[in-house]
């Protein structure tokens, strides 16, 4: 599994051998950082390109290859949320053999059910990518979680991929910005609002 671009293009990430994970295909993530690199969004925070310096969440972790590819393209930290043991493992080892273990963080816990972020509130994320698998009915779940331990910033832009058949209901907090069907997965982006967030 190879990063597509950025500085660390053509780089490897080996995967774990508890490969129990979903992986995100290369065609899916090629589409993704290719709708994200277009310049169409911008942090409102810091109204620069979305990747630029931005702060990323993966919550179904699995290879970290949406997080490394993040970094790859400028984003300044990734945090990886992975409930498996020995796939955290080998996300910190990749960090480091990638030489970007002091931009990533893996946070052990299920996605369902996050601690409070462990960055100052001035910091929040703004991109979560959230690729759970297909068809368990999780992706209300961690996007609640996300807004309840209140991880995201103004403005977030949340990256989903779901089976075409998945169905799921995000609420007024959430504005469908983007979405496209390739083959059998659906790849949606929200732009979330936090003027009603729960809190």
């Amino acid at each position: 599994m190879k990063i597509i671009s950025g500085a660390l293009k053509g780089r490897t990430i080996v995967p774990t051998q508890y490969n129990n994970y979903q992986p995100t295909t290369g065609r899916m993530k090629e589409a993704i950082f290719s709708i994200l690199s277009s310049g169409q969004f911008i942090n409102t925070l810091t109204n620069k390109p979305i990747l630029k310096e931005a702060i990323t969440i993966d919550l179904f972790g699995g290879s970290g290859a949406l997080t490394f590819e993040a970094i790859s393209r400028g984003a300044s930290k990734g945090i990886i949320i992975e409930n498996n043991f020995h796939n955290s493992r080998t996300l910190e080892s990749n960090a480091k053999r990638l030489g970007i273990q002091t931009q990533i963080q893996v946070i052990k816990c299920n996605a369902t059910n996050l601690p409070s972020p462990p960055i100052s509130t001035t910091q929040k994320c703004s991109i979560a990518f959230i690729d759970p698998p297909y068809n368990k009915n999780l992706i209300l779940e961690s996007v609640l979680a996300l807004s309840i331990k209140d991880w995201l910033a103004p403005s977030a832009l949340l990256v989903i991929e779901s089976h075409e058949k998945e169905q799921y209901n995000l609420g007024s907090n959430y504005t469908l910005i983007f979405s496209r069907q390739y083959r059998k997965a659906i790849l949606n982006i929200y732009r979330y609002s936090m003027l009603e967030a729960k809190k």
